[in-house]
């Protein structure tokens, strides 16, 4: 079993948050250089690279915003209590996701309320 104790929850999420702003800096980085000739499959290639180079930022930008969240929840002394319901959230779903605001029921529900399942 995982520590989940708030000191340890807290330098977790302090850690976490260090690491995804330290990825995102660069994000100029990310785009792919276009100095050199291409040709139609080139560019194809180049415009599927750069969408999933994008995709992949704006997922990293959604967890440091969770996480965020997450370690203001703990700082005011709500982490661990779901949003809708208000009920704590189980030891294994916060050691699993330290930055859920949801127990797994109000979860499912807004999933399946949005058209998808809660895996």
């Amino acid at each position: 079993m995982i520590d989940t104790s708030p000191a340890t929850t807290k330098q977790y999420l302090l850690d976490e948050i260090a690491r995804l702003t330290e990825e995102l800096k660069p994000r100029a980085a990310l785009r792919l250089p276009v100095d050199e000739p291409m040709d139609e499959h080139d560019m194809s290639v180049r415009i599927l690279e750069q969408s999933r180079l994008e995709a992949v930022v704006e997922q990293r930008q959604k967890l440091l915003q969770q996480m965020h969240v997450a370690y203001g929840r703990l700082a005011a002394g709500s982490y661990g209590i779901c949003e809708d319901c208000e009920q704590p959230i189980l030891a294994e779903r916060l050691e699993a996701l330290p930055w859920a605001t949801l127990c797994v029921t109000c979860q499912s529900r807004r999933e399946q309320g949005n058209g998808r399942r809660w895996r």
